[in-house]
């Protein structure tokens, strides 16, 4: 099961690419350059994710290698690092990389099993490498896809982002999309810097929550102690 499920963009009315079936020279132009474009914004008509914690791309057993020198690129074959000195966001072929990566993954480990996977199989070409191939070359335009993404929030943390987005008169989607186009177009941070703020988030969140009601839950006690003894004398 994925967490990602890919969908085609509407298509948009105001959009000059978008021609009518005359201006494409007849019904099957029309019908041939939908289809391209189709497979063009949603990159395959098979797309599948991974979730965002699953380890699947980084398994050994999983790992997709052409033994082309592309395999040495950072994040194509093994996790993306972060060196010494960065500065920069991260780049495109970066993200392709790691796009690709998790792709082929997915694709091996239905391949590798294919009695499991039957039935998402029967959709798909019908070897890996076909499968493979298929992928597509590039990242998808900023306008295609649009995937759903399901993840775990804290409800106390979506109450404050959908205050949030009261203010601002948007969606709580359009929030968060602009909250990740900051982080992945700002430079990255070493991995301990990450680590060191997201640890500081949990404590005057999460530990600050447990501390206190720890508190309370020993208040409570001390009280109910305080009347077992006046009762006793």
């Amino acid at each position: 099961m994925t967490d990602l499920e890919s969908r085609p963009s509407r298509p948009d009315r105001h959009n000059p690419d978008m021609k009518s079936s005359a201006g494409l020279g007849g019904e099957a132009g029309s019908m041939e350059s939908q289809r391209t474009r189709r497979v063009r914004r949603s990159g395959t008509a098979y797309d599948l994710t991974l979730r965002h914690s699953d380890p699947t791309s980084l398994d050994p057993a999983y790992i997709v290698r052409t033994g082309e020198a592309v395999d040495q690129e950072p994040g194509r074959t093994s996790r993306l690092a972060w060196t010494k000195g960065r500065r920069r966001p991260i780049g495109d072929r970066e993200a392709y990389n790691v796009f690709w990566r998790r792709k082929a993954a997915r694709l091996k480990r239905l391949y590798t099993d294919p009695d499991k996977n039957q039935a998402v199989l029967a959709t798909m070409p019908a070897t890996l490498e076909e499968a493979l191939a298929a992928i597509p070359d590039e990242l998808p335009p900023w306008d295609a896809t649009r995937a759903v993404v399901k993840s775990q929030l804290p409800e106390r943390l979506l109450a404050f982002a959908n205050a949030y987005a009261d203010i601002q008169q948007c969606s709580l989607p359009q929030l968060i999309e602009l909250a990740l186009y900051r982080m992945v177009t700002d430079r990255v941070c070493k991995p301990s810097e990450f680590q060191a703020e997201y640890d500081g988030m949990r404590e005057q969140t999460y530990q600050v929550d447990r501390e206190q009601r720890r508190r309370a839950l020993a208040d409570d006690a001390d009280v109910a102690d305080g009347e077992d003894e006046s009762v006793d004398e």
